[in-house]
């Protein structure tokens, strides 16, 4: 049987998305090493108000994606297939070990793994 991981577009975004990703370790560290990469704490744009921005919305699903499919490897063997709508296409190519930031983040999934 083959597996699929998919990721949604603008449009899945809700406030408080990212808060849930505190509560289990490589959600944290991913949000960690992403506000590091950034230089700013994530968890400020998963607001309402924040969510305004299209940067927030794109930010906020990218972090979400990525953080969810590292919980899943961690219990998982990696997916045969992955497909992203819109800007789920960042962390799809991210987990499939397509794409990486041009300095090598560490906390893209693919290069960590």
């Amino acid at each position: 049987m083959s597996s699929l991981f998919a990721f949604p577009g603008q449009g899945a975004q809700r406030a408080g998305m990212l808060q849930g990703l505190v509560q289990d370790a490589s959600g944290r560290a991913c949000l960690e090493e992403a506000g590091d990469v950034l230089g700013e704490s994530l968890l400020g744009l998963d607001n309402r108000e924040a969510l305004a921005s299209t940067r927030a919305v794109q930010l906020c699903l990218l972090v979400a994606g990525v953080a969810a499919a590292r919980g899943l490897l961690q219990r998982n063997p990696p997916p045969d297939y992955v497909a992203g709508l819109s800007i789920g296409a960042y962390p799809a190519a991210v987990i499939a070990g397509a794409w990486t930031t041009p300095t090598q983040c560490a906390w893209w999934p693919c290069a960590a793994s």
